[in-house]
């Protein structure tokens, strides 16, 4: 502080004071920007705390295997709209996946699996969209419960599937990245194998195929043959010759 009040009394006033303006904008300049950084680390420390976890669990009371498709989670908000896929453990019948949400109002509901034979299930207590708070102060695990029942494959509906292979095409094209990319491929791989499976489905399937009722094979061209063979002959007029036709009074004329 000494050598700095013998420079400006060594120097002239007017070079003291702009020295001195000069040293008071670098300090309200370094004040700022230390201010603004705290503020931007405050600023993201409480976007953080403002989302929550959201559990989904997911249970069926047989059936659902890796061979079946996932439970596909719809959530909704003002703001988001999304689908998020929800795969049986490896014991089967019971799944569980957590998303990440901002604070706010979101409703969920489910979209059925449908198992290797076709099958599909009945959905309680999601029938209607759930709805959910999401509060970051919560002390408590927040979570949605999805309780499937299974349809035997000959009682599920052609409506039914139909609307399963409709919802699944929405959610692979509007989910996270449990339904991007192959996930996605596969999901809607497997859904049009078991769809075929089904034994009275008529449904268009996942890509666009219709599910074949019967398949008649080609005849082999030695059995087309032999079947041409055994038809009758068609007679060929002779030549020469002309064909009867009937007259306006109905007597045959040559």
């Amino acid at each position: 502080m000494k050598k700095a009040t013998d420079w400006i009394k060594s120097h002239k006033p007017h070079t003291a004071a702009i020295a001195i303006a000069i040293i008071a904008v670098v300090a309200v300049v370094i004040a700022a920007a230390s201010g603004a950084f705290s503020t931007a680390d405050k600023q993201n420390s409480t976007a953080k705390e403002e989302t929550a976890d959201l559990v989904l669990n997911v249970t069926a009371d047989t059936g659902w295997d890796a061979n079946s498709t996932p439970a596909i989670a719809h959530i909704t908000s003002d703001e988001v709209d999304f689908y998020h896929a929800v795969s049986p453990d490896a014991e089967g019948n019971k799944g569980t996946s957590t998303v990440t949400l901002e604070e706010g109002d979101y409703t969920v509901d489910f979209i059925s699996p449908v198992n290797a034979d076709g099958s599909a299930y009945e959905l309680f207590d999601t029938g209607e969209a759930q709805t959910v708070t999401v509060d970051a102060d919560a002390t408590d695990t927040l979570s949605v419960t999805c309780e499937m029942t299974r349809i035997p494959a000959d009682q599920v509906t052609d409506d039914m599937l139909q609307n399963i292979v409709d919802q699944t095409k929405d959610a692979v094209e509007n989910g996270d990245e449990t339904l991007k990319g192959d996930a996605g491929k596969d999901i809607l791989d497997k859904l049009e194998g078991n769809v075929a499976n089904n034994p009275t489905a008529t449904v268009v399937p996942a890509r666009g195929t219709p599910v074949p009722t019967a398949t008649v094979p080609a005849l082999p061209a030695v059995l087309r043959a032999v079947l041409r063979a055994s038809l009758p002959h068609r007679r060929t007029p002779t030549a020469g010759r002309t064909t009867p036709r009937p007259s306006r009074s109905g007597f045959r004329t040559l």
